[in-house]
């Protein structure tokens, strides 16, 4: 009987997690892009990640980070920092923007509207992704 009970796994404790304090973010993140980029050395190619990350806090402030990296969570990790360090603050007057606002950029064209109340984003692509999760509409 005696040789039965100690037989038995005794439950171990859960891990702690030492004291190092647990970060809590106060923005979301959504990655938008990952490449795999290439160079060429004199043993064939090398290859590191692109990471295209948008955080927000999903009420007015957004901020967007490009990086690149060893592997992809390190690529991440980068542009995420990137981001956060480059956050804007985007003017909300009840619920849209006051004024639309048109940017070109190589190849780009991103043109934003203000718009009546309940209308929800009218947009694709990329602009889509980052605007709704991140400026605090509720359209998704």
């Amino acid at each position: 009987m005696a040789e039965a009970a100690n037989n038995q796994k005794t439950q171990r404790p859960p891990r702690q997690n030492n004291g190092a304090p647990v970060e809590s973010s106060p923005f979301q993140e959504t990655v938008i892009n990952i490449d795999r980029v290439a160079r060429v050395v004199k043993g064939g190619r090398r290859f590191r990640f692109k990471a295209l990350v948008v955080v927000g806090d999903g009420k007015n402030k957004v901020g967007v980070g490009v990086s690149k990296g060893q592997d992809v969570q390190s690529a991440v990790a980068k542009a995420t920092d990137v981001a956060k360090k480059n956050l804007i603050t985007i003017p909300v007057v009840n619920g849209t923007i006051p004024h639309e606002a048109e940017v070109k950029l190589s190849g780009a064209r991103v043109l934003i509207k203000p718009a009546a109340p309940g209308t929800g984003v009218i947009a694709g692509g990329v602009v889509r992704t980052s605007t709704t999760r991140k400026v605090g509409n509720n359209s998704s």
